[in-house]
C-alpha cells in the first residue's frame, strides 16, 4: 500500500512537471512584442482592437494584456502588462516606450515651468501696473495742487495790483486836486504817452502817440527820454508862446 501511494506521488510529480516545462517552453518561444502602442492603433482612437493586432506579435497577449476583458486593449492596459511582464517585450520596443515617456515628462517639465513664468510676468506687470497707477494719481495730485496754488497767486497778484492802480489813483487825484488846471492836463497827456507806466516817454511811445517830431524839443537833457517835468515845461512853454 505504501509502495502504491509513493508510485502515485511519482507520477503526479512527473505529470506537473512535464506541464510546467512544456508552459515555460511555449512562453519561452512566443515571439516578443516588438510593436508600440501608437503603431498599433491603427485608426488612432486611442483603443486597439483584435482585428488591429491579428497579424502582429502581440496577438498571442492580447487575452492577457485585456484585463477587463472587452476584447480591446487600452494604453493603460498596455503599460501596465510592459510593467509586470517586461520580459515579453522587445528590447526596442521598451527603449521607444522609455523614451516616449521620458519626452512626455520633458515636456510636462517644460509646461509646468512655462506656466511658472507667465504667472510671475503677469504678477510682475499687475505690480507694475498699480504701482504706475499710484504714482500718476501722486503727480495728477501734485498738478492739482501746483494749478491751484498757481491760480491763487495770481489772483493775489491781481489784487495787489488793483490795490495799486487804486492807491496810485488816490494820490494822482489827491495831488492833482491842489494843482493848476493846465498841470493836471499835463498829468494826464503824460500818462497817456507812457504807456508802459514807468515815468518816462521813449522816443517809440512819443511815436506811437503821434508826437515824434517834438521829441527832441521836450527831451532837454538829451537822453533819449522824456519826464513828467520835461514834457510839463515844453508844454507850459508853448502855451506861453500862444
Amino acid at each position: 500500500m505504501t509502495m502504491e501511494i509513493q508510485m502515485n506521488k511519482l507520477a503526479l510529480a512527473v505529470i506537473i512537471s512535464g506541464t510546467m516545462s512544456t508552459a515555460a517552453f511555449a512562453n519561452h518561444h512566443m515571439e516578443k512584442i516588438d510593436s508600440t502602442f501608437s503603431s498599433l492603433d491603427s485608426n488612432s482612437d486611442s483603443m486597439v482592437s483584435m482585428d488591429e493586432v491579428k497579424e502582429t506579435s502581440i496577438s498571442d497577449y492580447f487575452s492577457k494584456m485585456d484585463k477587463n476583458g472587452d476584447n480591446s486593449l487600452s494604453e493603460n492596459e498596455y503599460i501596465t502588462y510592459l510593467q509586470d511582464s517586461p520580459e515579453s517585450f522587445s528590447e526596442d520596443v521598451k527603449k521607444q516606450i522609455h523614451m516616449t515617456q521620458a519626452e512626455v515628462e520633458a515636456d510636462m517639465d517644460k509646461v509646468a515651468k512655462q506656466s511658472r513664468e507667465d504667472m510671475d510676468y503677469r504678477q510682475k506687470n499687475v505690480s507694475a501696473t498699480v504701482e504706475e497707477g499710484s504714482s500718476e494719481m501722486t503727480q495728477g495730485m501734485r498738478s492739482v495742487n501746483t494749478e491751484e496754488h498757481a491760480m491763487q497767486s495770481h489772483k493775489q497778484d491781481s489784487m495787489d495790483h488793483m490795490e495799486q492802480d487804486r492807491d496810485g489813483d488816490i494820490a494822482r487825484s489827491s495831488e492833482q486836486a491842489g494843482q493848476p488846471e493846465g498841470d493836471v492836463v499835463a498829468r494826464n497827456e503824460f500818462d497817456m504817452l507812457d504807456e508802459n507806466g514807468d515815468g518816462q516817454v521813449t522816443e517809440k511811445e512819443a511815436s506811437n502817440a503821434g508826437v515824434n517830431e517834438t521829441f527832441s524839443d521836450m527831451d532837454s537833457n538829451d537822453d533819449n527820454m522824456i519826464t513828467h517835468q520835461e514834457y510839463s515845461e515844453y508844454r507850459n512853454s508853448e502855451e506861453a508862446e500862444e
